[in-house]
C-alpha cells in the first residue's frame, strides 16, 4: 500500500531554540497580512519569505512573490543558512500543546517522511475534502519556483500493532528543540536501519488518510506529471511528497471543532425556530459562549450543535430527532456523510432553511469560521454577523469512514491542532 521512505532533508543551520523559533512560520493558509508583517520582522531569514512572501503592486513576470522565493531559497542554500542533511532519515516530531478547549497539556507524536505519489483512485492515499483551484495554482507556482516541498501533507495511519510507535519512542539521534506559537517541538532524525525498517513495515499494508494538506497533495501530483512530461525518470524526487504521519492510536491526536458565524444574510426567517423544530429537539442553554459550547460537546445525540444570536447570554441546543434524518432536505446519499454534524448543518439549515447555496458556502460569502469559543463570541458580536453555530468535534472514526467511502466533507469539517510549522524540514525535489 503506502510507500513511505526516509529522505535527506534541508534544514536551517540553527539549533538555538529561541532563534529557530523566529525563523519558522505557520502554514500559508492561516497567515493574514498582520501575521505576515510580524514574521518578516521576527528574523531576516524567516521562512515566510519563501512560503508566503509579500506581494507588491509593481510585481511583474520576472519579479514577484515566486521569483523572490526562489531567489531567497537558493541564496540561503549557497550561504549555508539552509543545509541538507548528509543521511536520509525519518524525522520524529513531538508536539506538546495546550488543547484549545482547555485542560492539561498533551503530546502528539508522529514523523516526517516522503510518500510515493499515487492518484486517489488507487485507494492508497485517501482524501476527505474538496480542493479549490486558486490555492493549488498558488502552491504550484511556488513548487516550480523552488522545486521543493516546504510544508508537509498531514496524514494518518493505523498502527494497531504499535510497531511504528515503538520505533519512534525514545529514538536515538540528533534532536532539535524549540517552541513556536505556544507549542513545544522536539525533532529527532532517525537513521537507525532497524527503526527505519520497522516504521516502513508498519505502513506497507496500510493506506494513509489525509488529515490536512489536500491542496498540497494534489499540487504534488500535478508537479509529478509535469516533470514526467519533461523526461524525469520514474522513482525520482518528483514522485514523492513530504508527509507528516501520525498514528490513529496516538493519545495526542485530537480533533477540535470549527464554529460557524453567519453574515450578509438577505433575511432570517421570522419562524426560524419553528422550522428547526420540525427536525430538531430544541433546548435552551443559559450562559456565555464557553458554557454553551461545553454543553453542546456533551450532547449524546447522533447530530447536535447550538444556535446563538448576537447579544444573547443563551443559546439553543439543537439535537436531531430520532428518525428525522431521512426527511432532511439536500442531504447526500452517502451514509458516512449523513452522520456528520457539519453535513446536517450545511445541507439542512444553511442551504435548506437559510438559502445559502453550495457555491456561496464554498466561496465563504456568508460564513466566517472560528476555532474557539472566545473568537466565536467576539465575531458574533462585532456588529456584522447575524447568527452563529457552535459545533462538536468531528470524530476520528468519522473521518476514516468518509475517506474510506470516497466521500467529501463540507469545508472546515476537521480542525487538527496544532498545525506543524513551516521551516522545520524541507524536502528538495532535485
Amino acid at each position: 500500500m503506502a510507500h513511505i521512505k526516509p529522505f535527506r532533508a534541508i534544514r536551517f543551520d540553527e539549533v538555538r531554540p529561541e532563534v529557530l523559533a523566529r525563523m519558522l512560520c505557520p502554514p500559508y493558509d492561516v497567515i493574514d497580512d498582520a501575521r505576515q508583517d510580524e514574521l518578516y520582522n521576527a528574523h531576516e531569514n524567516n521562512i515566510v519569505r519563501i512560503e508566503f512572501g509579500k506581494t507588491s503592486p509593481s510585481d511583474h513576470e520576472s519579479d514577484n512573490r515566486y521569483t523572490r522565493a526562489s531567489r531567497d531559497f537558493n541564496r540561503w542554500l549557497r550561504e549555508g543558512v539552509l543545509r541538507r542533511d548528509r543521511l536520509a532519515a525519518f524525522y520524529a516530531i513531538e508536539e506538546t500543546y495546550q488543547p484549545p478547549s482547555g485542560g492539561a497539556p498533551v503530546t502528539r507524536r508522529g514523523f516526517l517522511g516522503v510518500c510515493k505519489l499515487v492518484p486517489f483512485s488507487a485507494g492508497v492515499v485517501l482524501p476527505h475534502e474538496k480542493t479549490l483551484s486558486a490555492p493549488k495554482a498558488d502552491r504550484m507556482a511556488l513548487m516550480l519556483a523552488c522545486n521543493a516541498n516546504l510544508s508537509p501533507v498531514f496524514s494518518l495511519f493505523d498502527d494497531s500493532a504499535g510497531r511504528a510507535r515503538a520505533a519512534l519512542r525514545d529514538a536515538p539521534g540528533q534532536s532539535v528543540n524549540t517552541e513556536f506559537e505556544g507549542v513545544k517541538l522536539r525533532l529527532t532524525a532517525i537513521t537507525d536501519p532497524d527503526r527505519v525498517r520497522a516504521i516502513q513495515e508498519a505502513l506497507q499494508f496500510q493506506p494513509v488518510y489525509i488529515a490536512d494538506g489536500h491542496h498540497r497533495y494534489e499540487t504534488a501530483l500535478r508537479y509529478q506529471k509535469l516533470r514526467h512530461g519533461e523526461g524525469w525518470p520514474k522513482d525520482s524526487p518528483p514522485d514523492y511528497v513530504m508527509m507528516y504521519l501520525a498514528p490513529f492510536q496516538d493519545e495526542g491526536l485530537l480533533i477540535f471543532p470549527t464554529h460557524r458565524v453567519l453574515h450578509d444574510l438577505a433575511s432570517i426567517p421570522a419562524n426560524l425556530e419553528q422550522e428547526l423544530a420540525k427536525y430538531f429537539n430544541i433546548a435552551p442553554v443559559e450562559g456565555d459562549t464557553a458554557a454553551i459550547a461545553a454543553r453542546t460537546s456533551q450532547s449524546a445525540a447522533v447530530n447536535a450543535f447550538a444556535l446563538v444570536r448576537p447579544g444573547e447570554k443563551r443559546g439553543l441546543l439543537l439535537e436531531l430527532k430520532p428518525g428525522s434524518a431521512s426527511s432532511l432536505p439536500h442531504m447526500p446519499e452517502e451514509a458516512a456523510l449523513r452522520e456528520l454534524d457539519v453535513t446536517v448543518l450545511h445541507a439542512a439549515i444553511l442551504r435548506g432553511i437559510l438559502g445559502i447555496s453550495p457555491g456561496a458556502q464554498e466561496r465563504k460569502l456568508n460564513i466566517s469560521y472560528v476555532k474557539d469559543a472566545a473568537s466565536f463570541a467576539s465575531t458574533l458580536n462585532d456588529g456584522h454577523h447575524q447568527l452563529g453555530f457552535l459545533m462538536r468535534s468531528t470524530r476520528l472514526k468519522q473521518v476514516i469512514s468518509v475517506a474510506s467511502s470516497g466521500g467529501v466533507m463540507p469545508q472546515k469539517s476537521t480542525y487538527f491542532y496544532p498545525k506543524l510549522p513551516t521551516g522545520l524540514v524541507i524536502n528538495p525535489l532535485f
